[in-house]
């Protein structure tokens, strides 16, 4: 993925420098793709936004905008899991508040519901909100594979966080099997590629001047 992700962003430079923000940014959206994937996920965080500021001024693309702030929450979230800091929990619905006033069309969107479920559930550990959340987006249409591979951390986290501590009747064996169990579990409701899926991505380098 490295090597992919270098490929990417030198044909994004190049397309920059023929003045192409079009297709630099289809080429961005892969390499944040990827980093999002590889946990890089401040780098994947800045992409998205810049891509996300070039189609809020793009009246053809404006609609696409909601997409990649939802993709630039998500990572937040899980970067803040990753850094499992009470101290960086805050920070996040004021990124999400952001995002609400920089684009209406996210605001108003599936996407923002998801983000405002996911920011709440998350860092309390609440499980049963956290499905409600996806339960809510998945009513008209499925998470892709992406918003899959990246909400699984945070239910992960979830779970531990829920089994932090035995129960009193419980020893120290035990518990460790029961999150071993929860956690297994929750790769059983459908097989996913663990992995970024670079079959519909822009080729690398095309119509290039």
């Amino acid at each position: 993925y490295e090597e992919a992700m270098e490929q990417y962003e030198i044909a994004a430079d190049l397309y920059e420098g023929d003045n192409d923000q079009t297709n630099a940014n289809k080429r961005w959206v892969v390499v944040a793709d990827i980093c999002a994937q590889l946990k890089k996920y401040e780098r994947a965080v800045e992409l998205y936004e810049k891509t996300a500021r070039y189609n809020m001024d793009n009246n053809l693309l404006r609609w696409n905008a909601k997409t990649f702030l939802f993709k630039a929450m998500i990572c937040h979230i899980n970067n803040c899991v990753d850094r499992d800091d009470p101290k960086v929990w805050f920070h996040l619905e004021s990124v999400l508040q952001r995002y609400r006033d920089l684009n209406d069309l996210f605001a108003q969107s599936r996407e923002y519901q998801l983000c405002a479920g996911l920011v709440t559930s998350v860092p309390n550990g609440d499980l049963d909100a956290y499905e409600k959340a996806i339960d809510a987006y998945n009513k008209i249409v499925k998470l892709d594979t992406w918003g899959i591979e990246q909400t699984k951390p945070l239910r992960v986290y979830i779970v531990a966080k829920q089994h932090a501590a035995p129960k009193m009747d419980e020893t120290l064996d035990e518990h460790i099997a029961n999150i071993d169990k929860e956690i297994q579990a929750l790769d059983q409701p459908e097989e996913q590629k663990d992995e970024v899926d670079l079959n519909g991505a822009p080729d690398v380098m095309s119509d290039v001047k």
